[in-house]
């Protein structure tokens, strides 16, 4: 297996933002981001602190998507996510081929992995050092239902 293709995000506006240093504010921003894939129903949830041991990241986020297209639909809802926080995106990595998709927000880096690629790199194991967050999860939030209104002749509006 090869690592995931290279996608440059725009660098100009990844330059513009300033980096987050407060390592509590980086700590939520990834434990959000975490929350969010639960509620996406992503699997075998992770956050992993870095910080000790890795000088340019502070914490890795790493779940599970059931297929290609969903690594990439939770890549893509994590985007919204995240983008109005301020942190810089410094790349996306993999989003093309979808098993292993990897979010280079720099102090937060976030990793979906197709189940048997996720075997296959066990990026745990590779960070066995590196203290796990305590995320209690919850059910996942019920997606809010679109209300569509029904006029009186059975078609909608």
């Amino acid at each position: 297996m090869k690592p995931p293709e290279l996608e440059i995000a725009d660098m100009n506006e990844a330059a513009q933002k300033q980096p987050i240093d407060d390592v509590q504010a980086l700590e939520a921003i990834a434990v959000e981001a975490a929350r969010f894939l639960h509620d996406k129903r992503a699997g075998d949830i992770s956050v992993l602190r870095v910080r000790e041991l890795l000088p340019i990241s502070s914490f890795f986020v790493i779940a599970s998507g059931g297929s290609a297209r969903a690594t990439k639909n939770l890549a893509d809802g994590l985007e919204g996510l995240l983008k109005p926080m301020g942190l810089p995106r410094l790349g996306i990595h993999g989003r093309k081929e979808g098993r292993w998709v990897c979010l280079d927000y720099s102090e937060v880096v976030i990793h979906i992995f197709e189940r048997d690629a996720r075997r296959f790199y066990d990026l745990e194991n590779l960070w066995v050092g590196a203290p796990k967050v305590a995320i209690e999860f919850g059910p996942p939030k019920e997606e809010e239902e679109e209300e569509v209104d029904v006029m009186e002749d059975g078609f909608t509006d």
